[in-house]
């Protein structure tokens, strides 16, 4: 049993502002390790070579009931990795965030961006950002056909420990077009990526899907993308009430990471978990999100994804976790975070 990791976990009519074919790489590297990068620095809107750009996108998650709930827009103005705003609006969370040089101003809500919005953010601007890193990862590569489509996908080992399995178990791709078409994580959960446009020469997926499970569902779909809005200065100094944070947050494109201090483990538990009972080839994980109060107490716990025969087990086992908990100017506040649990 493998110590449980902390995730921040940490994806609408359509009007693209001069939409242009996605040009294939005529030739792609015969290693996978150098085609996963060269994808990662295509599907990505904060590579060093961008200029200024801006997109909004409305956004959706389906529920397990089946309904459609909290409908949201987010906006993004980029000029730089330390000049750029994030807007965030829905009924239930509405913030945005500036930063200016080494300084980050937020107004609207203190509380850490919840689960659905960090996805979306990630799906749009870095879909591949966890595999920057070639020395961390070892990828292989598999033929497999999925939808009616015949792709090539690539899965990621730890070099250190090339037992375990990345947490997204396959990226799949039509190559030599290094266009990232699916993700398949370990949790069983589907992300697709479709209709795509072509920002400065990286590759912009207008409608994503991200399956969660059979009944639950995030979809994304762009409105609006061009390279003009976010170079006007106006549109991305922050407001006179905005909030200074006392301390800079990492700037967008080194990971997306919120000003909030996160919440860490301070004490877990092992599922109670019978290997003999299990048969499968690799590391699964199993998702639960949760929210852990100003006590470092967890609450209001659900699996995500994950094997139904083990869900159980490490719902169980997370609901007995205590944290220090996450803290914003300072002081304590509840916030809702994902725990992997690997089995």
């Amino acid at each position: 049993m493998k110590l449980p990791n902390v995730l921040l976990c940490i994806a609408i009519g359509m009007r693209i502002s001069s939409p242009t074919a996605i040009a294939s790489a005529q030739v792609a590297p015969s290693d996978p390790n150098q085609y996963m990068q060269l994808a990662a620095n295509a599907d990505s809107l904060t590579a060093t070579d961008m200029k200024p750009w801006h997109l909004r996108a409305k956004y959706q998650q389906t529920d397990p009931d089946g309904t459609t709930k909290s409908p949201g827009v987010i906006e993004i103005w980029w000029a730089g990795p330390e000049n750029y705003k994030v807007s965030y609006s829905r009924k239930e969370f509405t913030q945005t965030e500036y930063r200016v040089g080494d300084k980050m101003f937020l107004t609207g809500e203190e509380a850490w961006p919840p689960v659905l919005e960090r996805n979306v953010l990630g799906l749009l601007v870095e879909p591949l950002a966890g595999i920057q890193s070639p020395v961390e990862l070892s990828f292989t590569e598999k033929e497999i056909s999925l939808r009616g489509q015949k792709l090539e996908c690539y899965t990621g080992t730890s070099a250190a420990e090339p037992h375990k399995v990345s947490t997204v178990q396959a990226y799949c791709f039509k190559i030599p077009d290094p266009t990232l078409r699916l993700m398949i994580d370990t949790q069983g959960s589907i992300t697709s990526f479709n209709k795509f446009a072509d920002l400065q020469s990286h590759h912009l997926a207008t409608h994503i899907n991200k399956e969660l499970s059979k009944t639950r569902a995030i979809d994304v779909l762009v409105e609006q993308v061009d390279s003009s809005l976010a170079a006007e200065a106006s549109t991305l100094a922050p407001p006179a009430d905005a909030r200074l944070l006392p301390a800079a947050a990492p700037s967008l494109g080194g990971g997306w990471v919120s000003p909030v201090l996160p919440p860490k483990v301070l004490h877990h538990v092992e599922p109670d978990f019978h290997p003999d009972s299990w048969d499968h080839p690799f590391d699964v994980v199993v998702t639960i999100t949760l929210l852990v109060n100003t006590s470092g107490a967890p609450a209001d716990l659900n699996a995500i994804g994950g094997p139904l025969e083990l869900q159980r087990e490490a719902l169980q086992a997370v609901g007995k976790y205590r944290f220090k908990p996450a803290m914003y100017l300072g002081k304590p506040i509840e916030v809702e975070i994902c725990v992997d649990v690997r089995f």
